[in-house]
């Protein structure tokens, strides 16, 4: 009985998992519409993008980078992001292991716009890629560390800091005090005012 038991159990154990249910769209029932010719067996892959722009968030190595408007086009059997060199270069990639923007940049549609290359990230990076979560809008950058410049945690590259916009102020401070005893009183006030002036890099403070 035991026995009987042991064996029944081994067999539950090997069958296989089932597989996920898989679907088909068949473009096939849009006869008369632009969407029949073959316009729906894109959405029969995982992840499938329309060619566009999209606002983004942008993570590298799972560190939040950026939001910023990227351009997606199809590159061969996949819609690729259309990134600058600049940006990987800002977000880290040292430049010596950055592939020239010409590099396989001579097909149809691998310039895009503002200077961006829209080429599979693996051949602009070695080892990298680019996963885009539709839903969220979330675009993660996946490099090596290897290739990327070291830098603390957190800190924030030259390239980004703004020093604002040039601006004026002025602010002030008074008071009246008035005391009085047997006759004789006192009296004092004072002022004080303090103001700033910020143009490019320069700050300019008087108290």
């Amino acid at each position: 009985m035991l026995a009987g038991l042991a064996l029944s159990s081994g067999r539950l154990q090997a069958e296989p998992a089932e597989e996920a249910p898989s679907y088909q769209f068949d473009s096939g029932f849009l006869m008369g519409s632009s969407l029949g010719a073959g316009g729906l067996e894109r959405f029969n892959k995982v992840s499938t993008v329309d060619p566009g722009v999209y606002q983004v968030d942008v993570f590298v190595n799972g560190a939040f980078r950026s939001r910023k408007a990227v351009e997606f086009r199809a590159g061969g059997k996949e819609v690729v992001p259309c990134l600058e060199d600049a940006f990987l270069i800002g977000a880290g990639v040292l430049a010596a292991n950055l592939a020239p923007a010409d590099a396989g940049a001579q097909a149809d549609g691998a310039q895009g716009a503002a200077g961006a290359v829209c080429l599979p990230l693996g051949q602009r990076v070695a080892g990298a890629r680019a996963t885009f979560d539709l839903p969220r809008l979330r675009l993660d950058l996946s490099i090596a560390q290897a290739l990327m410049k070291r830098a603390v945690r957190g800190a924030v590259d030259k390239g980004e800091l703004d020093p604002g916009v040039p601006a004026g102020f002025v602010n002030y401070d008074t008071n009246y005090f008035r005391a009085s005893n047997s006759g004789s009183a006192s009296e004092s006030m004072y002022l004080g005012m303090n103001f700033g002036a910020n143009a490019g890099m320069w700050r300019l403070r008087q108290q």
